[in-house]
């Protein structure tokens, strides 16, 4: 039986092409995703460590800071409330470092969790040397998002899907034509050789 005509076999095999196309859209938007997942953690991984190199470079003023005021104390200018402070300031100083260390650490740790890596591995930092100066208007961004993005491709195939299945329904009322061939063999022969060995 070879099917000719039958709308139910064309429109199902369009539906199955559509939601196809879901299932590669699914991939697409699970790799932007995944990209923007590591874009992100790159970035944070610079911005910790950019914080921790500033840190690290202010700790030897609040050190200074100490001993100018325990000098100042030592000359009777100034009350020893100014040193404890100052001490204070430091030790808070000291505690947010460990914290950025700490963040540091962690960044690293999910960047490369993300790429697959031992989370222990290093991250070189690049900073880049020029910044891109390049400003899409709002209409080019919206443009580029509708043709891109596979949020709307996925809409779209739904759509579509919605618009076959109705055409499938209404296909019923159609007459389907099919070819069928019917052919078989008969014993002929087997009677002979069995005839010849008698």
């Amino acid at each position: 039986v070879q099917p000719v005509i039958n709308a139910g076999i064309y429109y199902n095999m369009k539906i199955n092409s559509e939601l196809s196309g879901i299932s590669e859209n699914d991939v697409s938007q699970y790799r932007r995703e995944l990209t923007a997942e590591i874009k992100t953690a790159y970035y944070n991984v610079g911005m910790t460590d950019a914080l921790l190199r500033m840190l690290t470079r202010m700790r030897p003023l609040l050190v200074e800071n100490i001993r100018v005021n325990q000098r100042l104390i030592d000359n009777g200018k100034i009350t020893r409330d100014n040193l404890f402070r100052a001490e204070a300031e430091l030790h808070k100083f000291d505690q947010e470092m460990l914290n950025s260390e700490r963040n540091k650490q962690i960044a690293i740790a999910y960047f490369n969790f993300l790429l697959n890596r031992d989370i222990s591995d290093t991250v070189i930092i690049e900073e880049p040397e020029v910044f891109p100066s390049v400003i899409y208007s709002l209409e080019k961004s919206r443009e580029s998002a509708l043709k891109s993005r596979e949020e709307i491709s996925k809409l779209e195939n739904y759509n579509q899907i919605k618009e076959l299945q109705a055409k499938l329904t209404k296909s019923g009322k159609l007459p389907d034509l099919a070819i069928v061939a019917d052919y078989g063999f008969q014993g002929e022969k087997e009677q002979r050789l069995a005839r010849s060995n008698a």
